[in-house]
């Protein structure tokens, strides 16, 4: 991740809390940033104007969208640094999480855990210090199966890494 999406993501959430509108700004803003992805052969293109560009993502979000992200994607449109809306949503999003008291773990695991077993890793991963204890109840666990683990799991947030697996703990045996 770059300063400018992290500095923008940052401002972005500010101004979502001074507007108390986090949660539908954090549901809306991966969608503009799919409408640019989808259309990048014209959002990127340096030959069409900021300002035009500004004016199709209006149209494009149309009226649904809240007024902060239609405002948000203007100014990154007319300073042509739409380049930076996914590093600058993928940041808004652990931002916004956090404010809002959730996280999305990476969960990479052989087989497909059961919500017991899924209590206890957010127990375990809690008391382990990869995310704060009060963070806890908000955790949803994003599962990746990976039958190359063969036991364990590796789980991933806020880019911290713990490495459980049977084959990492075989490798430390050699």
């Amino acid at each position: 991740m770059t300063a400018v999406e992290s500095g923008y993501a940052q401002a972005f959430l500010r101004a979502s809390l001074s507007r108390g509108n986090v949660e539908r700004v954090a549901e809306e803003l991966p969608a503009a940033g799919e409408i640019v992805s989808q259309y990048a052969a014209f959002f990127f293109d340096p030959r069409i104007t900021g300002s035009k560009k500004a004016e199709l993502l209006q149209e494009a979000v149309g009226n649904q969208a809240d007024a902060l992200v239609s405002e948000f994607l203007a100014l990154l449109a007319r300073r042509r640094h739409l380049k930076y809306l996914p590093g600058i949503c993928r940041q808004f999003e652990k931002l916004a999480e956090a404010n809002l008291g959730r996280a999305t773990v990476r969960l990479r695991i052989p087989y497909q855990p059961g919500a017991e077993l899924q209590d206890r890793l957010r127990e375990h991963l809690a008391a382990l210090g990869l995310f704060s204890p009060e963070l806890k109840n908000g955790v949803k666990f994003e599962i990746l199966l990976d039958k190359s683990l063969l036991g364990g799991f590796v789980a991933e947030y806020g880019g911290r890494s713990l490495d459980a697996s049977l084959r990492t703990r075989l490798n430390r045996l050699h």
